[in-house]
């Protein structure tokens, strides 16, 4: 059985059901839940170079998550940082934007 939640009219909760329904994986599915939806949190500003602030304008990223920018002011006082958040969440520019500041002011 191939399982794929790609192409027209396969969606996540058919991908679900047909995990859970597979005679391989469905006794490994212990338990499903759908979280409700939350809204985002965002912080009008934060601490970075106007080239980065203009570089995500243009990507169409007008606020960072405001535990984005908690995690980049701690890393910008050389603290350490350990974040654990959900897939799509932006953990990948808490790591990515202080290197790129330091790149651009070195």
């Amino acid at each position: 059985m191939i399982l794929s939640s790609q192409g027209p009219g396969n969606t996540v909760k058919e991908y679900i059901e047909a995990l859970k329904n597979s005679p391989k994986f469905g006794p490994q599915v212990v338990h499903h839940q759908i979280f409700p939806e939350i809204e985002p949190h965002y912080q009008k500003s934060c601490k970075l170079p106007q080239e980065l602030h203009d570089a995500l304008k243009r990507q169409g990223i007008k606020h960072l998550y405001s535990h984005q920018c908690e995690a980049l002011k701690l890393i910008q006082e050389s603290r350490n940082v350990i974040v654990a958040t959900p897939t799509s969440s932006g953990k990948s520019m808490i790591y990515n934007l202080p290197v790129l500041a330091n790149l651009l002011h070195s």
